[in-house]
């Protein structure tokens, strides 16, 4: 980040990482705080922790593998005074090459979910013709929020959570974030659950970070993490109807899917099967609470 730390309280989670890389960042940043887990923990356990602690009015959420423009905290914080409403925000989110990446998306919908489940989503991920068709024809026309490349700052439905400042005020009346997943899925459900006590959510177009490992495929544990973090917003937070049908997409299509990687891939049969096997014995975990 290429902006001071001076009046920042800066906390970094290291997940069971290297005593030497522990010892020459403590060295090299000796005003931040090194938190060290001796076995790796999730993107929102790790953040929760942070967020239970502090007492300032804003705590920012920042992954490890984005550059932010210079000033961007600032930037976020200066939004959060001016828009009382707003309790959470998040900067543009772009490529290495400068190009716009997904910033915000809409909440899941059965249709959607059931499009991705199927394998049918990999023809509009991010830099596929169809996706580049979408965004040219813009997101606000098509009412899809994944589609806008977002040149000025709006209020959206949910952010991209690798880098955002929220409100105190607003996450100890929502809670924080869901512990279910190891990562995936947990922006959804935190945004939707701000949203339900009454504040929004605001991307600010105006400032923006640059992250660099935005595409990892969704092969061997990623895969069961992702499709728990789907199922864990529709068991939590919509319709039992509607989390029956994501639990059953997830054990038929992903046993169809074993089946056929099972004759070429025995790797991602394995993977497809674990998917099954989650899906079966999937329970939330129980709320967990801001303080």
């Amino acid at each position: 980040m290429d902006q001071p730390l001076r009046g920042l309280r800066v906390v970094v989670t290291v997940n069971a990482g290297r005593p030497e890389d522990v010892s020459a960042l403590q060295a090299g940043f000796p005003d931040v705080v090194v938190r060290v887990n001796p076995t790796p923990r999730g993107f929102a356990a790790n953040h929760n922790a942070v967020l239970r602690e502090a007492d300032t009015l804003f705590v920012a959420l920042v992954n490890d593998d984005i550059r932010a423009q210079s000033g961007m905290l600032d930037d976020l914080a200066d939004f959060l005074v001016s828009h009382p409403q707003v309790g959470l925000v998040s900067p543009r989110v772009l490529n290495p090459d400068g190009s716009p990446q997904l910033m915000a998306f809409n909440d899941p919908t059965v249709l959607r979910m059931l499009y991705k489940i199927s394998g049918l989503g990999y023809f509009t991920r991010q830099g596929t013709p169809l996706r580049r068709l979408a965004v040219r024809l813009g997101g606000a026309r098509l009412a899809v929020a994944s589609f806008s490349a977002y040149e000025h700052s709006a209020i959206v439905p949910v952010v991209v959570g690798v880098a955002m400042l929220v409100r105190r005020e607003a996450y100890l009346q929502a809670g924080v974030m869901d512990e279910d997943t190891r990562v995936y899925g947990e922006e959804s459900a935190w945004c939707w659950r701000l949203r339900q006590c009454g504040w929004q959510i605001a991307l600010v177009a105006e400032t923006s970070v640059t992250h660099y490992n935005s595409e990892q495929p969704l092969k061997g544990w990623k895969l069961a993490e992702h499709r728990k973090g789907i199922l864990n917003y529709y068991v939590r937070y919509r319709p039992e109807w509607q989390a029956l049908i994501i639990r059953a997409a997830l054990i038929g299509l992903h046993s169809l899917r074993a089946l056929g990687a099972s004759l070429f891939d025995r790797g991602q049969a394995a993977a497809e099967l674990r998917v099954v096997r989650m899906a079966l014995c999937f329970r939330p975990l129980p709320p967990v609470t801001p303080g």
